[in-house]
C-alpha cells in the first residue's frame, strides 16, 4: 500500500507541474501503516520433496533452477537473467548483475532490485549440477548446428541461449509441482529458507544481507529477526559471563623451592 501511496503522490505532483491540477490531493493523505509479516520458510525436507519431483518431471532442468534459488538466495528474475559469462564453475561463483522482468508475455532486462551486482558462492553439489547443465546445453547447441556464446542465458529454451526462461513460468512450475507433493510454500520462500539456515547456524546478518541482495542489513533484520531466537540467548551468556566470580581453587598450593630449603 505504501508503494501505491508514493506512486499516486508522484503522479499528482507531476499533474500540478503541468497545471492540470491546482494542488496535490494526496499531500494530506495519511499513508497506511506497513504490515509486519514475518517470513516463514519451508522446511528443508519439504524443499527436497519438490526438487525430487521436479527432477522426475518432463522438464528436469526446473529442479536445478529451484535449487539455484535455494542455494544462492537469488530472486527468480535474477536467476532468469543469469548468463554463462557471469558463472565461474572453477571457483564456484556466480555474479548476479541483471534481472528479467515480465509484463504479460513481454520480457525485458533490467538491473537487480537493489541496483547493484553481487557475487555469490555456490556449494560443490550445485556447482557440479550446473557444470552438467552446461555440458547438456553445449551438446544441444551442437546438435542444432549453433554455438553457445559466452553471453548465453544459463536457462533458455533456445539452443543458442538467446532468450531467457520467463519468470512467471518458473513460478507456475513451482506451484504445480509443490501442489502435487502436498507442499504449501511459494517459490519466493526459498529465499526465506536461505536466510533461515544461515541465521540459525550463527552466520552474520551482513553475510545474509549480501547473499540475498538487500541494500542494507536493516532490511534483513526487519524481515528475519524472528528467525534469530538463539542469538539473543548467546548474547545474554556472553554479557553475563563477565559478572561471574571465578570459583576458588580447591587444589593445595605447591611448596615453593625456597620453602622446601627452609624445611631442610
Amino acid at each position: 500500500m505504501h508503494h501505491f501511496n508514493h506512486l499516486l503522490r508522484a503522479a499528482f505532483n507531476q499533474a500540478v507541474r503541468w497545471e492540470m491540477l491546482d494542488r496535490n490531493p494526496a499531500t494530506n493523505a495519511t499513508p497506511p501503516q506497513p504490515g509486519n509479516h514475518e517470513a516463514e520458510p519451508p522446511s528443508p525436507a519439504a524443499v527436497r520433496q519438490v526438487l525430487d519431483a521436479a527432477a522426475s518431471s518432463q522438464n528436469p532442468e526446473t529442479a536445478l533452477m529451484f535449487r539455484m534459488i535455494a542455494a544462492t538466495g537469488c530472486r527468480r528474475g535474477e536467476l532468469c537473467g543469469l548468463r554463462w559469462s557471469d558463472v565461474d564453475l572453477e571457483r564456484g561463483l556466480v555474479v548476479l548483475r541483471e534481472s528479467v522482468a515480465q509484463l504479460g508475455a513481454e520480457l525485458f532486462e533490467k538491473d537487480t532490485k537493489a541496483h547493484q551486482m553481487r557475487t555469490v558462492a555456490l556449494d560443490p553439489g550445485t556447482t557440479d549440477l550446473l557444470r552438467d547443465h552446461r555440458d547438456q546445453m553445449e551438446a544441444r547447441a551442437d546438435l542444432c548446428g549453433v554455438e553457445l556464446p559466452a553471453r548465453a542465458f544459463v536457462f533458455s529454451d533456445d539452443p543458442a541461449g538467446k532468450t531467457p526462461v520467463p519468470p512467471d513460468r518458473l513460478t507456475q512450475a513451482w506451484r504445480r509441482i509443490a501442489d502435487s507433493v502436498g507442499v504449501d510454500a511459494r517459490l519466493h520462500d526459498l529465499r526465506h529458507l536461505q536466510a533461515s539456515l544461515l541465521l540459525d547456524a550463527g552466520e552474520s546478518v551482513t553475510t545474509v544481507a549480501a547473499r540475498l541482495g538487500h541494500r542494507d542489513t536493516s532490511t534483513t533484520l526487519r524481515v528475519y529477526a524472528h528467525l534469530m531466537p538463539g542469538a539473543d540467548g548467546r548474547a545474554a551468556e556472553i554479557v553475563g559471563g563477565m559478572f561471574e566470580v571465578p570459583a576458588p581453587s580447591t587444589q593445595e598450593p605447591r611448596d615453593s623451592p625456597r620453602d622446601s630449603k627452609r624445611e631442610r
